[in-house]
């Protein structure tokens, strides 16, 4: 619940191959060999943040993505308040 509808994270390796799994929704994204297509629809502006992860031996990087409408929503229902 914490990510919304559309939010999700994910651990993604130097080599482009997804170390996390993704929600069910998402898997149909992801090409057999692990590898997630960068794409969203054209009218979908998507917030995204990322951090490395430092650990000895793996360079890896963690992404947090929400469609930006959901992510304003709360905002947006203030302001028509």
């Amino acid at each position: 619940e914490g990510l919304g509808k559309t939010g999700h994270a994910y651990v993604v390796g130097a080599d482009g191959l997804l170390r996390s799994d993704l929600r069910k929704s998402l898997e149909s994204d992801v090409l057999s060999t692990g590898v997630l297509r960068e794409k969203a629809p054209q009218s979908t502006t998507v917030l995204r943040s990322e951090g490395k992860i430092t650990a000895p031996g793996l360079d890896w990087t963690v992404r947090a993505e929400i469609e930006r409408e959901e992510a304003f929503a709360p905002i947006a229902n203030l302001r028509t308040r």
